[in-house]
């Protein structure tokens, strides 16, 4: 794995941000992450008043956090780096001026891409060097990361969805025979978010007990109340075919229509079955799975009806 090691900016810039703890929310992605963000956003102002700050991806993907993950390698990534690291550390000051003692940093991106998971047959490939970059920025502030996960035939079939209508090709049959028999499954995922951040407590929330209580995921989060304001928002979810509100024929058509054969849901769900005996287990003391105590334990599908009916057309 690539070691990005915390850049020093000069001891009043490193001072300046210590106060502010950082929750890194890095997804995965189509486990009802947009729509948690969303909440944030709109409860911002109140959730500043109780010192709770979040950046989203608005803010960092095109701002902050570009140069973080390096494209290329020489003097230029090592510049736009530490230019990275500054702006991150600017930041963090001002959150600190402002009072907020626990920053929620929520960005997908930041485990990894879809494209690249499709185009690779698997799950999160890259996550290790990505998490280490992160880790470098955030240093000794990273206090918690949350990952959200999905049973695997739910999650690989939602990304190929959003991938359908967003116009890009979809693996054929010896595509989906390949990612049912990777073989990496969240498991491989946990092993390295803990190894980028090992001083940091890793929460693992399942979209199956979350997806619909963006509230009760910032209280897991946080240890405190939330607002119980917009939270009934259910963004880039997949309608089914037909229904008002689809982004596309192609993506409702995809989410809502097997697409891999009886023996690889098998597979997928069987790994996905193995990952939670394990996190319930202790996750070998790298992680611990949280349960919304509102819903019943995780499983291999979401409760769809309280899906459905918490969505908003």
């Amino acid at each position: 794995m690539l070691a990005f090691p915390e850049l020093r900016l000069g001891r009043q810039m490193r001072d300046k941000g210590e106060p502010v703890n950082v929750i890194l929310h890095i997804g995965a992605h189509r486990c009802a992450t947009t729509s948690f963000q969303r909440y944030m956003r709109c409860n911002s102002a109140r959730l500043s008043r109780s010192g709770i700050g979040f950046w989203g991806p608005y803010r960092v993907r095109n701002d902050l956090f570009q140069g973080v993950v390096p494209t290329r390698t020489g003097f230029i990534a090592h510049r736009r780096r530490r230019q990275a690291v500054a702006r991150v550390r600017v930041r963090l000051d001002r959150c600190a001026r402002r009072g907020i003692k626990h920053l929620v940093v929520s960005d997908e991106n930041m485990l990894g891409t879809m494209p690249r998971n499709l185009r690779e047959a698997s799950l999160y490939p890259n996550a290790a060097e990505r998490l280490a970059a992160y880790a470098g920025v955030f240093g000794a502030r990273v206090t918690e990361v949350v990952l959200n996960i999905r049973s695997l035939d739910q999650y690989w079939t939602s990304v190929m969805a959003y991938g359908a209508a967003k116009g890009r090709n979809m693996p054929g049959p010896a595509g989906m025979e390949k990612i049912s028999r990777a073989g990496r499954s969240w498991r491989h995922v946990v092993g390295e978010v803990a190894q980028a951040l090992p001083a940091a407590r890793l929460k693992i929330l399942p979209f199956e007990s979350f997806a619909g209580h963006p509230d009760a995921q910032l209280a897991a989060l946080t240890g405190q109340p939330a607002p119980q304001t917009d939270r009934d928002h259910w963004l880039n979810a997949a309608p089914s075919p037909g229904e008002s509100g689809a982004t596309s024929p192609a993506q409702a058509g995809v989410e809502h229509r097997p697409l891999f054969s009886a023996d690889q849901t098998a597979r997928l769900r069987e790994a996905y079955a193995d990952d939670l005996v394990w996190l319930a287990g202790g996750a070998d003391g790298l992680a611990d799975l949280i349960e919304n105590p509102s819903e019943n334990p995780a499983g291999l599908n979401p409760p769809s009806t309280r899906i459905d009916k918490r969505k908003m057309q």
